[in-house]
């Protein structure tokens, strides 16, 4: 053995002493460092401790790297977190990508249906689903009717357009197809005109651009107002709607007084104003 061939002289020194140097050599210490010469075999580090967050770090998920959105390394991110929009009252569901609702009204190049009552002159449009042999251009008759190529005769004047769509559906319905889809348009009118006869300065037939509703204190201003033997308070207006005639009074004087339960009207398409004489 290595050890028992070491002499005394190499273990002690020239006054006795322990060559320490020598002796681990020799010893354990030797043994272990000449096996790590020889055969690599060196003792197990220990495992190294665990890191500690140092502070002024932010730890970031791998999706939000510097290097993946572009920003210089060693640079925190924050991602801000989105804020969670209200529910909607009554309990519904929030849609996740709202669409951006626009405050301007959708533009059409067709006249306005709403409020406007069909009279001789108007054209119509009509659409029947998948019947195109039904569909087509019509225009209303000086009776106001339209002549269908099934239907027949029609009448439709002092309807709406959702009126009349609604009664030539019914029409198709009752006798020819099943669950119709019907669509009336409104493609262009004829003035509104409305007739002042009696005692007015300028009697005759009023008309009024289409879209402009007009009530029977403007009609009768426009017609140049009253004459010296009118009488204000027996005024009449005769109105013809879905076949049947309407006789209205008004009291003008009380209008014009603003007294209770007296206001102007607004008149329709082809009603008749009347302005009586004065009794003496």
């Amino acid at each position: 053995m290595i050890r028992q061939r070491v002499d005394r002289g190499a273990l002690f020194g020239p006054t006795g002493g322990r060559r320490w140097g020598w002796s681990f050599f020799c010893g354990k210490g030797g043994a272990a460092l000449l096996c790590a010469a020889l055969f690599g075999c060196a003792t197990p580090s220990p495992p190294p401790a665990p890191a500690s967050k140092a502070p002024g770090i932010v730890l970031r998920p791998v999706t939000h790297r510097a290097s993946d959105l572009g920003a210089p390394r060693g640079v925190p991110i924050t991602v801000a977190p989105q804020e969670a929009s209200p529910p909607p009252k009554g309990g519904g569901a929030v849609p996740e990508n709202p669409a951006p609702s626009s405050g301007a009204p959708a533009a059409s190049g067709a006249p306005a249906r709403q409020g406007h009552i069909l009279q001789p002159g108007d054209v119509i449009l009509l659409e029947v689903f998948r019947e195109p042999e039904l569909s087509g251009r019509f225009k209303l008759t000086p009776d106001g009717a339209i002549q269908h190529q099934l239907l027949g005769v029609v009448p439709l004047r002092g309807m709406t357009p959702d009126e009349a769509e609604a009664l030539l559906r019914q029409r198709l319905a009752e006798k020819y197809l099943v669950n119709p889809r019907v669509i009336l348009k409104l493609e262009s009118t004829t003035a509104t005109q409305i007739l002042l006869i009696g005692e007015v300065k300028t009697p005759g037939i009023l008309s009024v651009p289409y879209g402009e509703r007009i009530t029977l204190l403007e009609a009768i201003a426009r017609a140049g107002g009253f004459t010296p033997k009118a009488s204000p308070n027996r005024v009449t207006v005769v109105r013809t709607a879905n076949g049947k005639q309407e006789t209205l009074r008004v009291r003008v004087s009380d209008v014009l007084a603003g007294r209770p339960g007296h206001r102007d009207i607004p008149l329709e398409p082809n009603d008749v104003v009347t302005v009586p004489e004065v009794w003496f």
